[in-house]
């Protein structure tokens, strides 16, 4: 119910009502879930530093993932918000600690999206293909050519015109 209170005040655009709200509910918990959508909320009102430390908190409290899931979510706010040298620090640090390879692979995928940030593809041509395909000329429909749909479609009118007068 205060959940869904807040999400209220939020989309009313009454951003003081809504957090405090949430952290009425926030203090009633200890459910790192609880938190986690407490900093999605901040996140969305646009409070980053806020949410950073929400997810934070309930990355510490977390006993059953140990935390990395909200440690995923607070290094995607960090590179969404241009501080990719601390999302990377997190995202290595999953790489090196998660228990489990999904979280591995996810942090690793996470640390070459940002290790590519910037870099131009590098595109290579099939083997065997032509270096650059020559070009292709596109046929411009004449005026006469034109014309023609454009009587049919006057035709369809009138008839439809006609049955409808019918």
């Amino acid at each position: 119910l205060q959940e869904r209170l807040a999400g209220i005040y939020e989309k009313a655009g009454k951003k003081d009502e809504a957090k405090k709200v949430w952290q009425a509910f926030v203090a009633q918990s200890k459910d790192p879930g609880i938190s986690s959508r407490y900093a999605e909320a901040l996140y969305r009102l646009g409070d980053v530093n806020a949410a950073l430390a929400e997810f934070k908190k309930a990355e510490e409290t977390d006993t059953m993932s140990g935390g990395v899931n909200f440690a995923l979510r607070r290094g995607q706010i960090l590179l969404d918000t241009g501080k990719k040298d601390e999302a990377k620090a997190i995202f290595e640090k999953i790489a090196a600690t998660a228990k489990e390879d999904w979280w591995k692979n996810e942090a690793k995928r996470k640390i070459t999206e940002i290790e590519n940030i910037g870099k131009t593809p590098k595109i290579e041509p099939m083997a065997g293909a032509a270096a650059s395909p020559a070009p292709v000329a596109i046929a411009q429909p004449t005026p006469a050519a034109m014309a023609q749909p454009v009587a049919e479609v006057k035709q369809i009118a009138v008839e439809a015109k006609e049955t409808v007068r019918k």
